[in-house]
């Protein structure tokens, strides 16, 4: 990593990649100066890890996502750029791509920059997702975009933004440029000691109330659809959504039951929903939980987690999106997924807040489920190709949709 002009440093959530990178960094530029970026609520854990592996060391600059439009109007001249979670900017139409590009690519006095993307989870919906680090690092030039991304994937195609690629033997290229610029790590490389998680498939039994109701009148048209196409087609996406909270919704007595279950067995649970009206209704059900949706303050989260960590049974209710990374909860002893989405590596990095390093008891992670649903097989479906897609590049994680699945 401190040799080559540009690594994308993809270890399992909570394999150590701030500490790698810092130490990286160290070896590139000691003397600096280096630039960090991460999400806003992972700053004061990049503090703490600076602090440990780069002692007395004052020669940086550290900020949020959200800042880097600044740094790069005043120009950064770091030898040694780290772009955490560098997952959120795969998109290369957004500012923060745009921002991240023209930081990694202006020359800097201080000689050629060394540029250290790193998430646990580089690819999201498709190989397109891998061309934003590969050009922040260098490897292609952004006058060659065009020609990948009519290469890797095939955007005619109604799909889901790369869902649809171009073949197997492009995704065995793509993988062996992967393995000339890719750190890619799990904990089974690293010889962890870890408890192996338990999965746990739960049926759930449609509501009587008219929340149910209203799921088996929607879902009635979905199904006609589902059977037509057999699930080639993506569906509408508003229309889609919509389903998909009433999906949730409808599972709410099952998922009361099961955080119940867990109180009673005196476990610390965490549950999580894909829509915040789902997390909100569990919430209200539990005097005392803890709620973590989407535009909570990075404080209000920490403080949540805190409540956790201290009181006995005191479950968390949370969105994916709200917390689902940068953050260490080895002491939740069941996560709940009230419904999945059709991002795997949601699965992943929301599992990964619990069952990661230092772990020594067993955690158990419960999905609720329709059976014979048109639904819940369509989003399993996406969810298998994408996976496959991830095991062709070598990235398929240990947390996956797979194994919780078929266990």
């Amino acid at each position: 990593m401190s040799r080559a002009r540009g690594t994308l440093l993809a270890y399992e959530a909570g394999g150590g990649k701030t500490a790698a990178m810092i130490l990286a960094a160290q070896l590139a530029a000691p003397d600096g100066p280096w630039w960090f970026t991460t999400r806003r609520d992972a700053l004061d854990n990049w503090r703490k890890e600076l602090a440990i592996w780069a002692p007395g060391f004052t020669n940086f600059t550290l900020c949020h996502h959200e800042a880097a439009g600044n740094y790069m109007r005043a120009g950064v001249a770091a030898r040694f750029i780290g772009i955490d979670e560098s997952d959120e900017a795969r998109n290369v139409e957004t500012d923060l791509f745009q921002i991240l590009y023209s930081i990694c690519t202006v020359p800097s006095p201080h000689g050629p920059k060394r540029v250290v993307p790193a998430t646990a989870t580089p690819v999201h919906n498709g190989p397109v997702d891998l061309l934003s680090p590969l050009l922040l690092m260098g490897v292609y030039t952004w006058d060659q975009y065009q020609e990948l991304l009519f290469y890797y994937t095939d955007p005619s195609l109604d799909g889901f933004n790369g869902l649809d690629v171009r073949g197997s033997s492009n995704l065995h290229e793509l993988a062996a440029v992967l393995q000339q610029v890719m750190i890619r790590r799990t904990y089974a490389d690293f010889g962890f000691r870890m408890p192996q998680p338990v999965f746990f498939n739960q049926p759930a039994d449609r509501a009587a109330g008219i929340q149910g109701q209203g799921y088996r009148l929607a879902a009635q048209d979905f199904s006609a659809w589902y059977r037509r196409t057999q699930g080639r087609t993506a569906p509408p996406l508003a229309k889609f959504v919509t389903l998909r909270r009433l999906l949730e919704l409808a599972k709410l007595p099952a998922a009361i039951e099961c955080v119940s279950g867990d109180l009673a067995a005196g476990a610390k649970s965490l549950t999580f929903c894909e829509f915040r009206e789902t997390a909100l209704a569990l919430h209200k059900q539990f005097k005392g939980s803890g709620l973590v949706i989407g535009g909570d303050t990075a404080a209000n989260r920490a403080e949540t987690i805190e409540s956790l960590d201290a009181a006995d049974g005191c479950p968390i209710f949370a969105t994916s999106g709200a917390l689902r990374s940068a953050l260490n909860m080895q002491m939740v002893d069941r996560v709940n997924y009230v419904s999945m989405g059709w991002d795997p590596t949601v699965f992943t990095q929301t599992g990964g807040r619990a069952w990661r390093q230092g772990r020594r008891d067993p955690v158990l992670l419960r999905r609720l489920f329709f059976p014979n649903d048109d639904l819940e097989d369509y989003l399993l479906l996406v969810n298998e190709k994408k996976e496959n897609v991830l095991e062709t590049l070598g990235l398929l994680p240990t947390l996956n949709v797979r194994a919780l699945v078929n266990n």
